[in-house]
């Protein structure tokens, strides 16, 4: 697990410092790198402290309005390797942490990250090989 920013790199997606720009409408706050982590880290002591001493259950329900898989249509290769992949929706993740996620006849699935590869451009969800 982890985590990261996309800082400065306008492409192939959005990143902090657009994202800053458009909402200050060319206040002139400059982004960088140190900044955004030294922000992060400040705001991030006090949700691991809620985390310590709470769970997940504070977070959930925000992070799952704000989180970008959510109802996001892929293809899952959750057979063997040689078999054609199935058309999943991720519906949120499961009370283990994994993705959750239905075929098209509500078949439920949980991905794990060990075993899956998330090709978020191609809109694919491969076994890892």
């Amino acid at each position: 697990g982890g985590v990261g920013f996309n800082a400065c790199n306008s492409a192939p997606t959005t990143c902090v410092r657009d994202l800053m720009e458009s909402h200050r409408a060319g206040a002139g706050a400059k982004v960088t790198r140190e900044a955004l982590l030294a922000a992060f880290c400040n705001h991030f002591e006090g949700m691991l402290e809620t985390m310590e001493e709470h769970g997940f259950a504070p977070f959930e329900e925000t992070y799952l309005q704000l989180w970008m898989h959510s109802r996001q249509e892929v293809q899952a290769q959750v057979e063997d390797k040689g078999s054609p992949p199935v058309d999943v929706t991720i519906r949120g993740i499961t009370s283990s942490g994994f993705l959750r996620a239905e075929d098209n006849s509500g078949r439920a699935f949980e991905l794990h990250p060990d075993g899956n590869s998330l090709d978020m451009m191609q809109g694919l969800l491969y076994t890892k090989r």
